[in-house]
């Protein structure tokens, strides 16, 4: 158990440490073109959200035939955990 959380720490060290170098360079790269005042762009970071009718409508759809089909799954799991040879407690899967 101890040398599991040393482990852990280590990860959590490295990790950290990778992240502030990363940052750093980030930040660099900015206060380079302010000092230089180039115009800086963050047409990379904008996300690409679309707000059309149509796919969210298809969206939805697709949504809702994932969790019918997942519920026929579940339903299917449970039976076969239920089966004893017999029909009890086996319930009619939905098409």
């Amino acid at each position: 158990m101890d040398s599991l959380m040393i482990v852990l720490l280590i990860l959590v060290i490295l990790i950290s440490s990778i992240t502030n170098v990363f940052c750093f360079f980030i930040g660099a790269k900015l206060g380079q073109k302010i000092v230089n005042k180039e115009e800086i762009k963050f047409d990379d970071i904008k996300p690409n959200i679309t707000l059309d009718p149509r796919k969210i409508r298809q969206h939805k759809e697709e949504e809702m035939n994932m969790k019918h089909e997942i519920e026929k799954m579940d339903i299917i799991m449970q039976n076969i955990e239920n089966y004893d040879g017999t029909d009890y407690k086996q319930e009619d899967v939905p098409r």
